[in-house]
């Protein structure tokens, strides 16, 4: 049996996305796991799962689903509280136990120091949600004081998009042309997003579109489509050059009006410029509560031919829970790629910071 760790299951991405994709592994016949969701909030198991049960389908597997999660309140500013997760590691037997800090980067380091006075096995895993720390200078102390206890390979760095059928498709594509490689013309990245930020004011105000999609899962598309092989995404990342040829930032109106959003927010909810890999041009455009939605990579080819790999709606945690039961690790990223990834993206937010900031709206609309 495995076990998971759930740090910020009462939040957005804990309840619609993780927590649903366990559910659909346990619908599929695999039952063979406990979870345990931890929050700051009290509550029993019971009010836990009564909490959790609405974001669910309804049907004969949602019981025995919710049988299997119980509620641990644990504040990580508290070292204290982490007694609680030292209790069940001391009389578990699983075969893996996965801690996973869906929370704000932020909170990190707090949860990690909480996490060291618990006896951790070596071989116990921490996945680390993107954008993985607040800065490249967090994430370097990230990983530094998470080796103090776990094995380097054990610290997951998690894109949701690597999981992504956008990604698979790239590579199967890629395994039918031979020729792709040497007849690419130039590449398109979107993503254009309809909905704006919702109850996310606080988080996105501190990570603004550079880090939130750019920083992730825009660089992984791009990563994915010049890769020879998944191990090479870091040769790549370290091969793009920015441009700042046509680079522009924006910010959509009523974005300071969100709870948690700063008033006088300079934060950029739009991003467009341009990247080079071997002279290969990389269009790129980024934004939210935009005119139309649009999640895509077009790569050009020599010839005037092009291929279109379009984003679906799929919740990507499904795949990414069975390659964590299956020990297949090559789609989460490591921390040589995360620090890579944090180094572009340093670059273009020093870039756009000082470019004018062009609010739009839906009739005006830079997107």
């Amino acid at each position: 049996m495995d076990t998971y760790f759930i740090f910020g299951s009462t939040g957005n991405l804990a309840q619609t996305k993780i927590i649903k994709a366990l559910f659909q592994l346990h619908k599929e016949g695999d039952k063979n796991f406990r979870v345990y969701c931890i929050g700051r909030r009290d509550m029993t198991d019971l009010e836990f799962r009564d909490f959790t049960s609405k974001n669910l389908d309804q049907g004969e597997d949602t019981l025995s689903f919710l049988k299997n999660i119980y509620y641990l309140k644990i504040n990580v500013e508290d070292r204290d509280s982490f007694w609680a997760i030292s209790q069940i590691l001391n009389t578990n037997i699983s075969r893996k136990i996965f801690f996973y800090l869906a929370l704000p980067p932020k909170e990190y380091l707090k949860v990690l120091d909480g996490l060291s006075f618990c006896n951790l096995d070596k071989e116990n895993f921490i996945l680390l949600e993107k954008p993985f720390a607040p800065n490249s200078y967090e994430l370097l102390k990230i990983n530094d004081f998470s080796q103090k206890f776990l094995q380097k390979s054990k610290i997951l760095y998690v894109d949701h998009y690597l999981f992504k059928n956008l990604i698979s498709d790239i590579w199967d594509f890629k395994k039918e042309r031979k020729d792709f490689y040497e007849n690419i013309l130039k590449i398109e990245v979107y993503f254009l997003e309809s909905n704006d930020i919702s109850q996310r004011g606080s988080f996105y105000d501190g990570v603004g579109v550079v880090y939130d999609v750019f920083q992730n899962h825009i660089l992984e598309m791009i990563s994915s489509v010049f890769s020879l092989e998944k191990s090479d995404r870091v040769s790549v990342l370290k091969s793009l050059i920015v441009s700042t040829d046509d680079m522009k930032r924006g910010q959509y109106k009523g974005f300071i009006d969100h709870s948690g959003v700063e008033k006088d927010s300079k934060t950029e909810t739009y991003l467009n410029l341009k990247l080079l890999f071997r002279a290969i041009e990389i269009f790129v455009e980024a934004g939210k509560s935009c005119q139309k939605q649009n999640v895509s990579v077009t790569v050009y080819f020599k010839n005037d031919q092009k291929i279109i790999f379009n984003s679906s709606g799929e919740n990507a945690y499904i795949k990414l829970f069975k390659n964590l039961r299956d020990g297949l690790f090559e789609n989460f990223v490591s921390f040589d790629e995360a620090f890579i990834l944090f180094k572009i993206s340093d670059e273009v937010k020093s870039l756009v910071s000082k470019l004018p900031l062009e609010i739009y709206d839906l009739e005006n609309g830079l997107c």
